[in-house]
């Protein structure tokens, strides 16, 4: 029971940090905190004038945030809950070996 609790927290953890680095990737950058949107900047062609104009518009999306310590937690909360499993499971598997 032990080693299945610290393998399983060993692989959320994995998933976790993937997760939250794959969403960094899709953001463009750190992402510290949970966001629920993204301001993009479009450049589009004033047809009349022929200059260039610079519109942000705000892209709907999740991105796990690392710090957040609020529901829905960050990454980093939610890997030291993961620690805290597979150290229990470590617990667990020492006090059965102990005769």
């Amino acid at each position: 029971m032990g080693k299945i609790l610290m393998i399983i927290a060993v692989v959320l953890i994995v998933g976790t940090l993937g997760k939250w680095a794959y969403d960094c990737n899709r953001f463009g950058d750190i992402v510290y905190y949970t966001k629920t949107t993204k301001i993009t900047t479009v450049k589009e062609k004033d047809p009349l004038f022929g200059t260039t104009i610079d519109k942000s518009t705000s892209e709907p999306g999740y991105w796990l945030g690392l710090l957040d310590i609020e529901f829905p937690f960050g990454a980093l909360p939610l890997c030291v809950a993961w620690a805290a499993l597979g150290v229990a499971g470590f617990i667990i598997s020492r006090k059965k070996n102990i005769p």
